[in-house]
């Protein structure tokens, strides 16, 4: 949650506090006719977060994911603790799975006095997960990559992504194309 939104939220319940606190120190109102309970509004539909098992190559998706799920649903998500336990739950298997059972572990039964904070938990999740010479590997993949029987939008779609993370630069970008695309082109 962001800080302008935990300020809108905060705000939003001293506005609440403030009107009960006016209710209460003024006289009973008159009995009104017995209303419906107005509904809550229901959060906005959007898919869970698919399961993560530790593959670096996932995990750009999966935060991306949970950042989207967790912005949409906000009102479900009282504080940063919850935030976390939730992406942790969909962390499972692989090399993910045991390092979120110790992490949901330590949350839930602290054996001394830790903040368990946001920016702490996504430094944390890259620090074991996330690539650590993304540049080098971006680069294998751009040299490793051949159109055969892919589409020439496909093929450029994969340098769009790797291309930028590699650092080749324009002429370096160049030749790993003419090399990945179908000979008879």
């Amino acid at each position: 949650m962001s800080t302008e939104e935990h300020i809108a939220q905060l705000t939003a319940q001293v506005a609440a506090l403030q009107a009960q606190l006016a209710c209460h120190s003024q006289s009973p109102p008159p009995p009104q006719p017995s209303t419906a309970p107005v509904p809550t509004p229901k959060p906005p539909k959007v898919v869970t977060p698919s399961p993560f098992s530790g593959t670096q190559d996932d995990l750009d998706c999966f935060k991306v994911e949970c950042s989207l799920y967790l912005t949409m649903r906000h009102s479900e998500f009282p504080d940063e603790c919850s935030n976390i336990l939730f992406i942790l739950s969909y962390m499972k298997g692989g090399t993910a799975g045991p390092w979120a059972t110790q992490r949901i572990n330590s949350i839930l039964y602290p054996s001394k006095a830790e903040e368990v904070t946001w920016a702490g938990f996504v430094s944390e999740l890259d620090k074991m997960f996330a690539d650590p010479n993304c540049q080098a590997t971006a680069r294998r993949k751009l040299t490793t990559l051949r159109q055969g029987d892919s589409s020439v939008e496909e093929l450029i779609r994969e340098f769009k992504i790797h291309g930028p993370i590699s650092g080749l630069g324009d002429i370096g970008l160049i030749d790993r194309f003419k090399q990945a695309i179908h000979p008879w082109l």
